[in-house]
């Protein structure tokens, strides 16, 4: 008596079905990862102005955003030098966010800003440390 056998296999090899899942997990962790440092550059932003507004700063940074500031009144609105100017300031106003969140001082007229973008940076690093 023979055997009649199936021309093809009645389930999937568990590792035709784990790329896909895994591929998929991965993706998952790129965007949270992606949105993690999205907001986390944000904070570092809205930090850095408050900071300046507040007059936190080294001198030597404001002094930069105040002439930037100044240049961008003498330009036009959209024009490519505004457009750099505005970018010079927003990397200036992160710099002043990353000093005051490598020191982890409280910053009195920054608090929320300040309480929020440090709780981003410890999400982005306990993100990176298990990715």
């Amino acid at each position: 008596m023979s055997t009649v056998t199936a021309p093809y296999p009645t389930q999937t090899p568990p590792s035709l079905l784990g790329h896909p899942i895994r591929w998929l997990q991965h993706a998952r962790h790129r965007r949270r990862s992606r949105h993690l440092d999205d907001a986390f550059a944000e904070a570092r932003v809205a930090l850095g102005r408050r900071m300046y507004a507040a007059g936190i700063d080294d001198d030597e940074t404001g002094t930069k955003i105040a002439e930037i500031d100044r240049a961008l009144a003498a330009v036009p609105e959209s024009s490519g030098e505004a457009q750099d100017l505005r970018a010079r300031r927003t990397l200036l106003y992160i710099q002043l966010a990353d000093a005051a969140l490598e020191d982890d001082a409280p910053l009195p007229g920054a608090d929320a800003e300040f309480a929020h973008a440090l709780e981003l940076k410890r999400a982005v690093e306990a993100e990176s440390a298990h990715g």
